[in-house]
Parts: structure tokens; C-alpha cells; sequence
């Protein structure tokens, strides 16, 4: 029997980010780490917000087998208009280059969250724009954690 485990998950990618997201001095990479967004984005960057974004289930009636696919998204916001543009882009790209391979390398939820069997980043996924805000202009990058979760139900006593 199993149930999925989606609120753990999210939580993890979470706690992923803030334990890895670091530079070579130990030094945090993000002002703001989230669940959900941040409504106000003036003293939070560089800002992390974690979301989920998409949900699919499929169900097997003969083993009582389910998989649930989740993908989380990512989204990292650093200001443009506070900073050179130089340093915007350093600063973009270094978090760029720390983040993404956390959830390529160490997103393997298995053995932390309860039935999971696979997460890693989404394949086409990555993201990059720009967005203008009251609170000034920002380089964006979004990407998807996909995550699935396998697991059982009983078979009899439900009519599954």
C-alpha cells in the first residue's frame, strides 16, 4: 500500500536548494527561497520561487500499480536594473551553473521521500526571459523538476 508523497517532495527540492545552492565561501546564492511565490520580489533577490506546476497519474487495475508524475518548477529572478549589466548576467549565470546540476546529480528523491523512483531536471524545460515588475526589471530562469512516485494500492476490497 502506498499513498504519494507530493508535499515532501516539494519540501526537499527545497531543502536541496538552500543546502547546495552555495558558492566556494559557503555563502547562500539566494536572498529568498520559496514554496509558492513571492509577492514582492524589491528585497528578495536574488529570489528562488518552487512550484508545482504539473500532475499526471496513471493507474495499472490488474497489480494495483500507480505512478504519479509531478514536475516541480524552479524559478530564479535576479535584478537587472539595480546592477550593472555585467554583473546581472555573472550573477545569473553563476547561479545558473550550481542549480541545475543539483537537480541532475542529487535530485534522486529515493531513500528521502517515501516511493519515489525518479527526478531530474525535464528535458527541454530550461527557461530564460526577462520580466519588468514595479520593482524593476529581472533575468528569469525556470526550469521543471520532473519527479515520479511510484506505488501500490490493495486490490479486492476497493473494486480496483
Amino acid at each position: 500500500m502506498g499513498t504519494p508523497h507530493t508535499l515532501d517532495i516539494i519540501n526537499q527540492v527545497q531543502n536541496l536548494i538552500n543546502t547546495y545552492a552555495i558558492d566556494s565561501n559557503s555563502n547562500p546564492l539566494y536572498k529568498t527561497v520559496a514554496i509558492g511565490a513571492v509577492k514582492d520580489w524589491t528585497e528578495a533577490w536574488p529570489v528562488c520561487e518552487i512550484m508545482i506546476v504539473e500532475d499526471d497519474t496513471k493507474h495499472w487495475k490488474d497489480s494495483g500499480a500507480i505512478r504519479d508524475t509531478q514536475g516541480f518548477r524552479v524559478t530564479t529572478a535576479v535584478n537587472y536594473s539595480t546592477q550593472t549589466p555585467l554583473a546581472a548576467v555573472t550573477q545569473f549565470i553563476t547561479i545558473r551553473d550550481i542549480v541545475i546540476p543539483i537537480f541532475q546529480q542529487r535530485a534522486y528523491l529515493g531513500g528521502i521521500v517515501q516511493n519515489v523512483g525518479d527526478s531530474r531536471v525535464k528535458p527541454g524545460s530550461p527557461k530564460i526571459s526577462f520580466m519588468v515588475l514595479d520593482s524593476g526589471d529581472y533575468i528569469v530562469h525556470e526550469f521543471i523538476v520532473e519527479v515520479r512516485q511510484d506505488y501500490y494500492v490493495p486490490i479486492g476490497a476497493q473494486g480496483i
